[in-house]
C-alpha cells in the first residue's frame, strides 16, 4: 500500500522508506527502554542491578510529573484513534459468518 504512494516506484526508493520506518521504530523502541531503565536505577544508593531487584513499577511516584501525565494522554489519544481500525473490520467478519442476508447495520 505504501509502495503505491510513491511518486518514484522502485526497490531502491521503497528500501529507504522501509529504512527510515524500521530505524525509526528501533529508535523509539531503545529511547523507551532507556528511559524506563533510568526511571528505576538509582545509582548513587546501590548497584543497578540490586535497584532494579528492589524497585516495583507500581510503587513508583508519578503523581506530579508532567512527562508522565503527557505520556498517559497520548496513550489513551492512540487507543481511542485505533479503536474504530479494529472494532469496523470485526463488525464486517462477524456479518460475513452470519452470512451475506443478516447485516447488522445498513451500508
Amino acid at each position: 500500500m505504501i509502495y503505491f504512494e510513491l511518486e518514484k516506484r522502485n526497490s531502491k526508493q521503497m528500501g529507504k522508506v522501509l529504512m527510515g520506518g524500521t530505524f525509526s521504530a528501533v529508535l523509539l523502541y531503545a529511547l523507551t527502554g532507556i528511559f524506563g531503565y533510568v526511571t528505576f536505577v538509582n545509582f548513587n544508593d546501590y548497584s543497578a542491578f540490586d535497584a532494579l531487584k528492589a524497585q516495583n513499577i507500581l510503587e513508583a511516584p508519578y503523581a506530579n510529573v508532567k512527562a508522565i501525565t503527557i505520556g498517559n494522554f497520548a496513550l489513551f489519544f492512540a487507543v481511542t484513534s485505533a479503536a474504530p481500525l479494529v472494532v469496523l473490520p470485526a463488525k464486517d467478519t462477524v456479518e460475513e459468518i452470519l452470512g451475506k442476508d443478516q447485516r447488522l447495520t445498513d451500508r
